[in-house]
């Protein structure tokens, strides 16, 4: 592919993009937890995706325009990284990667002058090394650019603008990451506590729990308040994206009009009469939830108090959803010591908390006496863990 144009100009660029990108359905891969692909498509056709085309082990690939790329990034709670496909092809030999790197339209994601990194990964591949993928991409990518003696380009260890790379089976699928930083990252919590659950896993897990129907969420062991947060801001806003940035600004495609376009178009959420409360036997923690309130500008919607959970009172009239990541681990030791902790908070649940649901987060080899529990299992942190669901008594 050759451009009329000795140099790469803005103009001849957005000819460009305007005939092969904005008027194109394009590949997206979105990417989530293992274990919570079921959770994301949920999200994904609530926020009025296209249909999904295959649900595999960690995300999602679908297509559709250009938008999806600005709205799934800014509405998605599960999501933690959305890929947009470039190209796939099998490649055997380190000269073929080469000259299929050429074959790519690369300024239409990467645009003029760029900078930009590689993320690369290879598992069963004749090329599994991954420093000497980037190399023999990188060399082909430099060598495209080259029709354009204006162009200067620039492959960093870290930028903005980051090629995905995986090899899987000889088949290689290159991505532009349009995310940046990873989706559990808000921008509205600076505050934070030790061994603390991503976003992304409380909001699926808040979906699991059909946290919606209850009239009250309550977590006695808050930490920095994330289930609370994720559930207060999924009813009242913001959006999870506002407060940041994306790694879809630095790409070709990228026009602020249809950022603020798309913004402008995000429904705002009904009114709600959910109530939240958070509690911790740490000071430190209950300081870090009330500001985060109070910079997700959500300090109004929830009450955090300092207080033992074992002692937890049930001063709501209705029942409703007690959702909670207690100390394990490394935070409390053994896993014995953290199931004494958890026999007495259940002891005090299941006294005075008639008809309410739980929720609750423990390591996997945890062991309950009721028989009708819902399980989920997944990694948080390094550790395999397991979300537990039961029902008191009513």
């Amino acid at each position: 592919m050759t451009l009329t144009e000795t140099g790469l100009s803005e103009r001849a660029l957005e000819r460009r993009l305007k005939r092969h990108m904005r008027k194109e359905n394009h590949t997206f891969f979105v990417s989530c937890p293992p274990g919570f692909e079921s959770f994301l498509e949920t999200e994904l056709r609530r926020i009025g995706a296209p249909g999904v085309t295959e649900n595999i082990k960690g995300g999602i690939t679908f297509s559709g325009s250009l938008d999806w790329i600005y709205k799934v990034n800014l509405q998605s709670a599960v999501a933690g990284r959305m890929l947009l496909r470039i190209g796939t092809f099998t490649c055997k030999s380190y000269p073929e990667l080469f000259s299929k790197s050429q074959r790519l339209d690369w300024e239409l994601v990467l645009g003029r002058n760029p900078t930009f990194s590689f993320n690369v990964s290879a598992t069963e591949s004749r090329l599994h090394h991954t420093d000497n993928i980037a190399k023999a991409m990188g060399d082909g990518i430099l060598d495209y650019y080259s029709q354009w003696p204006d162009q200067k380009i620039e492959i960093a260890d870290k930028s903005d603008l980051t090629v995905f790379v995986r090899f899987q089976d000889d088949v290689c699928t290159v991505s532009l990451d349009t995310t940046g930083e990873h989706l559990h990252k808000r921008g509205y919590k600076p505050f934070s506590v030790e061994a603390p659950l991503r976003e992304n896993l409380a909001a699926g897990l808040l979906i699991w729990a059909e946290a919606e129907k209850f009239p009250v969420i309550v977590d006695p062991f808050c930490g920095s308040g994330t289930f609370l947060f994720e559930s207060v801001r999924k009813t009242s806003g913001p959006f999870p994206g506002e407060n940041r940035t994306y790694g879809f600004e630095k790409a070709a495609f990228f026009r602020d009009a249809d950022l603020k376009r798309i913004q402008k178009s995000i429904p705002k959420p009904e009114e709600v009469t959910q109530v939240a409360y958070g509690s911790d036997v740490a000071a430190k923690a209950i300081d870090a939830a009330r500001k985060n309130a109070a910079q997700a500008k959500v300090d109004t919607r929830i009450r955090f108090e300092l207080a033992d959970a074992v002692e937890l009172k049930n001063s709501w009239p209705s029942p409703g959803l007690i959702i909670s990541n207690p100390p394990y681990g490394k935070r409390i030791g053994p896993v014995s010591d953290a199931e004494a902790v958890l026999g007495r908070f259940f002891h005090r649940l299941y006294t005075d908390f008639p008809g309410w649901t739980w929720c609750i987060v423990v390591p996997e080899e945890t062991r309950f006496p009721w028989k009708t529990l819902r399980e989920l299992k997944f990694n948080n942190g390094g550790l395999w863990v397991k979300a537990v669901i039961g029902k008191i008594p009513g």
